[in-house]
């Protein structure tokens, strides 16, 4: 029962983020693993535009 649930929500974060990335038209801005990493490695090109 919580694999089915699971595997409903990876599919549904799976869809969300193709549908960010085909809006935005930015691959690189929709697979940033940004609270992976150290705010102190960003360096001024790596920082997501709002």
């Amino acid at each position: 029962m919580a694999r089915d649930r699971d595997d409903r929500l990876i599919s549904e974060t799976l869809r969300d983020v193709r549908a960010d990335r085909e809006m935005t038209g930015s691959r690189k801005c929709a697979l940033q693993p940004t609270t992976l990493m150290d705010p102190a490695d960003f360096k001024p090109h790596d920082k997501a535009i709002n």
